[in-house]
Formats: C-alpha cells, sequence, structure tokens
C-alpha cells in the first residue's frame, strides 16, 4: 500500500515520491510543483499526482500563484489545509503559554496562563483544556487538526508518558499523548 511517512507512521493512500515531496514543501526548499519536479528528478505528471494525494488528506493546501519563467502561472504550496489549526501549549512550573498554530508555523492568540504542574496531571491538564478549547471554540471545532504539548520533564515520545519527572509529582507515567487525543479527539503529541 503506497503511504506518507509520518513520524515514523505512514498515512494510507499515498505514495513513496508523495512523502518525500511534503519533505521538501515542509523545510521550504520548494513552493511550487515545479520546483519539486527539479527536486525529486521525477516527471511533472508524477508530482502533480503525488501533490494531489498531500492535497486530498489536508497535509497541503495550494494558495494564490508567483510568476513564472514561460508558461502559466505556479500554485504556490503550503503546509496544511486552508483554514485548519493546532493549538499548543508550552508547561511551566506554575504557567502555561498556550496558543494556535497556523499551516505553515504562524502563531497566533499567544498567552500566558496560571497553571500549577504540582497539582497533578488531572487537575493540571483539566484546566489547560479548559483554556484550549476557548482558543478551539474561538477558531472553529471543526478545523482543530492537532494538540501539542510541551512539559518541562522527561516524556517517553513512543508511548506518550511522562517518565520519572524531577519537578511534577503525580506526573511519573501518565499517558498525556492519549489523555490529550481522547479529550480533543485529533492527533496529539
Amino acid at each position: 500500500m503506497n503511504e506518507i511517512s509520518t513520524r515514523g507512521r505512514r498515512a494510507a493512500g499515498t505514495s513513496a515520491l508523495a512523502a518525500r515531496a511534503l519533505e521538501l514543501i515542509a523545510s521550504g526548499r520548494a513552493t511550487s510543483r515545479a520546483q519539486l519536479a527539479e527536486l525529486l528528478d521525477a516527471a511533472a505528471s508524477s508530482v502533480s499526482v503525488a501533490v494531489a494525494q498531500l492535497v486530498e488528506h489536508g497535509l497541503v493546501a495550494e494558495e494564490g500563484t508567483q510568476s513564472s519563467t514561460g508558461g502559466r502561472p505556479r500554485k504556490v504550496l503550503r503546509l496544511g489545509g486552508q483554514d485548519e489549526f493546532a493549538v499548543a501549549a508550552d508547561l511551566g512550573g506554575r504557567h502555561a503559554r498556550v496558543g494556535v498554530v497556523l499551516p505553515g508555523g504562524e502563531l497566533r492568540d499567544v498567552s500566558t496562563v496560571p497553571l500549577v504542574i504540582a497539582d497533578g496531571p488531572q487537575a493540571a491538564l483539566s484546566r489547560l483544556a479548559a483554556t484550549l478549547d476557548e482558543l478551539v471554540e474561538r477558531h472553529g471545532r471543526s478545523r482543530l487538526r492537532g494538540v501539542g504539548l510541551s512539559l518541562p520533564g522527561p516524556v517517553d515520545t513512543a508511548t506518550g508518558r511522562v517518565v520519572q519527572p524531577s519537578r511534577m509529582p503525580g506526573w511519573n507515567r501518565f499517558p498525556v499523548e492519549s489523555w490529550l487525543r481522547e479529550r480533543f479527539a485529533v492527533p496529539a503529541v
């Protein structure tokens, strides 16, 4: 089955060429099909199929045009769908910095809110989720595509669990990733 690689996993229904194209778009090295064809040393028709797969999965969006050296103007490719977003938070010992992340990495509605991590994961994450919910509602729940969280302690990225944190009482082995994924019904990291 053809798939796109995403953090060691692959999205069904896409090609290896699409995965390589996604990497080039994400890195900023390519913003058009013509650039992708050149960098990938692939036929324009193959690149067009790969880009269509990325667009279909909502991983890439086309917007506007850029001038061309000949022929019709090129559509500009960027990460994500047109109106999609993620919410993210960076937790400290007594606060959380929260915001909305747009396709391409632009941050919006960034603020710092009080949050005591020593209250434990259930209490702290519940308060954080309420704050993130406000952002989600403001930007449109149907366009939410993910939740990201940075913690002040070690995390086993394979399991999404906090591992022996020195400054986070009650958090050891807590399944943060699955808690967020279940709470928001979108992918979480």
